[in-house]
């Protein structure tokens, strides 16, 4: 299978493409009625499985386990009549429920769309390597597509439906190819024959391909709907979790809980002031004001957690502002533990310096982002982002700012 460069560390310059290849007509497989189940007409005309085929693809999410068996089967390959969905078609409805654009390319009888190089990096975490490619001749051109591979051999659906081909026959290179009609989504799984999350997300948009918008949208769950589309921002009062690039965000206002995976996260106070005036030390001045976030955290993990997020952010508006570090220090007790323990809590300080520009959208559009997983030192690392709105949590004080707490300067 032909690759382009940039796509893969570990494979190097590879990317998918995949050739139309001259082969003959093959059997259609036909699944019964409903998800496939043991029993089941097994590969093709209902003889027995190859080995290592026939098993139902399974795919283990946060919620569920499924067979990845769509409205388009059973059979695998029904009547298909050319050209009944476009490249613009597809590239459509994978913007308007993802928010990402895909590019297009075009070849003699084939359109292959994919995500631009620049958005690899951004999106590989949601989607993986992946390619869609759009048949615009019959059933016989899209199961010469599907049913010989680049290694040579001849491939069988398995019961979920997903031809698993190999761009190489030693070391295998092994490519989940789905068909929707007439529109096929290969994913690049390397040397690991294993279907994820990332390939659920790709069915489950491109088997709304038959509904109208609407129908559309409301089939993919919340947390795979970009968070503009849902308007959730820092500014708005909608609370519930959707997609913030390549992660997973959640949020809720200040006087909620914030649930986080391992972590809770309360919001306890919130401080502003021109400046810190340090006891014996002098004044510390900010380039417009100074913002201390107060939060309590809370393990309910079977482990003790220690090095809480060092590296939270304010969120005003569509602009990040990072923590200003060494400042938290002057309003933490000295003997504040570094440890939390299961079930136990910490109250974290964080102090920001922002322009005055920053300071008078705090109350209209600011929230504080944590990494949703405390193991991780970077909120930008994170697969999940907890954002906890500002708006209505309690106040300390006015004017300049004070460290009576205490020092370790």
């Amino acid at each position: 299978m032909r690759r382009a460069s940039g796509r893969s560390p570990d494979v190097g310059a590879k990317a998918l493409r995949r050739p139309l290849l001259a082969v003959g007509h093959r059997a259609v497989c036909a699944l019964g009625v409903g998800l496939a189940v043991a029993g089941a007409a097994a590969g093709c005309g209902g003889a027995s499985p190859s080995p290592g085929r026939g098993k139902p693809s399974t795919i283990t999410t946060s919620s569920s386990s499924v067979v990845h068996a769509t409205r388009f089967s059973p059979p695998c390959l029904p009547a298909v009549s050319p050209g009944a969905f476009t490249a613009e078609q597809v590239a459509a409805r994978f913007l308007q429920l993802t928010g990402e654009r895909l590019t297009v390319k075009h070849s003699v009888g084939l359109e292959f769309l994919d995500l631009p190089e620049t958005a690899f990096a951004r999106t590989s975490g949601r989607y993986g390597q992946f390619q869609i490619t759009v048949v615009d001749g019959g059933l016989t051109d899209i199961e010469t597509q599907l049913d010989h591979d680049q290694a040579g051999d001849t491939v069988n659906p398995d019961q979920g439906c997903v031809w698993w081909q190999r761009d190489n026959a030693s070391p295998p290179d092994w490519q989940a190819v789905k068909p929707f009609g007439n529109v096929l989504l290969t994913v690049d799984y390397h040397s690991i024959k294993h279907l994820d999350a990332n390939f659920q997300r790709l069915v489950e948009v491109l088997d709304t391909l038959r509904d109208p918008p609407a129908v559309a949208a409301s089939r993919i769950p919340a947390l795979d709907v970009a968070c503009d589309k849902r308007g959730i921002t820092p500014g708005s009062s909608i609370e519930g979790s959707c997609r913030l690039g390549d992660q997973t965000l959640v949020q809720v206002g200040a006087k909620h809980l914030l649930r986080l995976p391992g972590i809770d996260v309360r919001l306890d106070s919130v401080q502003t002031g021109a400046r810190i005036d340090v006891a014996g030390r002098g004044v510390i001045r900010s380039r417009g004001g100074f913002v201390i976030v107060r939060y309590t955290v809370t393990n309910h993990t079977s482990a003790p957690i220690s090095d809480l997020d060092p590296d939270t952010r304010l969120a005003i508006d569509s602009r990040l502002y990072r923590n200003r570090p060494g400042l938290e220090v002057l309003f933490t007790p000295p003997a504040a533990p570094g440890l939390v323990n299961p079930g136990g809590s910490l109250q974290e300080v964080r102090v920001f310096d922002l322009p005055l520009a920053a300071i008078r959208r705090l109350d209209a559009a600011a929230a504080l982002e944590v990494a949703g997983d405390h193991q991780l030192v970077l909120v930008g690392d994170s697969d999940t982002v907890g954002r906890l709105r500002l708006r209505g949590a309690p106040r300390q004080g006015s004017g300049p700012t004070s460290s009576r707490l205490g020092t370790r300067v």
